[in-house]
């Protein structure tokens, strides 16, 4: 058996991985910024939900406000 399919087999095993720990460096920053995106995202929803409901309460925004503001950001 050859030195090449020697450690081409021991590389599929597992057994011989140099580049696995780049691999798992970048699967972390992927996680991380998955769970940044995700944060902003619930802050924005939050943010805006907040918004929506102090104009309810003081402006006196009715049942029409989402659809409307729908409609204003798709412009």
């Amino acid at each position: 058996m050859s030195t090449k399919i020697t450690k081409r087999k021991a590389t599929e095993r597992g057994q011989h991985r140099p580049f696995q720990p780049i691999i798992d460096l970048i699967r972390q920053a992927r996680a991380r910024s998955f769970r940044a995106v995700n944060t902003e995202l619930i802050c924005l929803y939050w943010n805006i939900g907040r918004f929506i409901s102090l104009r309810t309460l003081s402006d006196g925004w009715g049942k029409a406000t989402v659809q409307s503001l729908a409609s204003y950001i798709q412009k």
